[in-house]
C-alpha cells in the first residue's frame, strides 16, 4: 500500500515539474517589432544598434534630421530586457562615430525590437500557478488520510 502512494506520489510531482517548466518559459514579457518611425521609445534607456557583426549600446537617444544620435555606453551588467531597444540597420551602412557620439540615418534601420511586459501573461501564469500548488496539495491531503481507512 505505501508503495502504491510513493508511486502516485512520484507521477504527481514529475507532472506539476513538467507543467512549472512550460509555463515557467511562456514568460511574462513579449517582444514587439516597431516601426523606425515610432523612434525614440519613450520608456527606453538603452538601445542596441545591430549592423552585421558589430553592435553598439546608446543612450540619450534623439531623432532631428532623420538620423537617431545617442551618446555610447558600456553598460556594466546586461541592463533589463524592459529597458533595452535593439535596432537592426542595413548591413552595408555604416554608423557615424565622434567622440563618445553616435549618428545612424533613420531611413537605413530595417527593424526596431523591443520586450514588453506582458500583464495578462502575468496574470494568468500567477493564477495557474497558485491553481496548480493548490492542486498538488489537494492531491498530497487525499493521498495521505485515505491511508487511515
Amino acid at each position: 500500500m505505501f508503495m502504491k502512494i510513493v508511486i502516485i506520489m512520484k507521477r504527481s510531482v514529475s507532472f506539476f515539474l513538467v507543467w512549472i517548466l512550460l509555463i515557467e518559459f511562456s514568460g511574462c514579457y513579449s517582444t514587439k517589432i516597431l516601426p523606425a518611425k515610432s523612434l525614440p521609445v519613450p520608456e527606453k534607456k538603452y538601445y542596441y544598434v545591430h549592423s552585421g557583426k558589430s553592435t553598439i549600446v546608446l543612450i540619450n537617444v534623439a531623432v532631428s534630421g532623420g538620423v537617431l544620435k545617442g551618446n555610447i555606453d558600456f553598460p556594466g551588467a546586461y541592463p533589463y530586457d524592459s529597458q533595452v531597444v535593439h535596432l537592426y540597420i542595413a548591413p552595408d551602412t555604416t554608423f557615424k562615430i565622434d567622440n563618445k557620439t553616435a549618428r545612424v540615418p533613420v531611413e537605413n534601420i530595417v527593424k526596431v525590437e523591443t520586450t514588453s511586459y506582458d500583464r495578462k501573461k502575468t496574470n494568468t501564469t500567477f493564477m495557474s500557478m497558485t491553481g496548480a500548488i493548490g492542486g498538488l496539495l489537494l492531491l498530497v491531503l487525499i493521498i495521505a488520510f485515505s491511508q487511515f481507512d
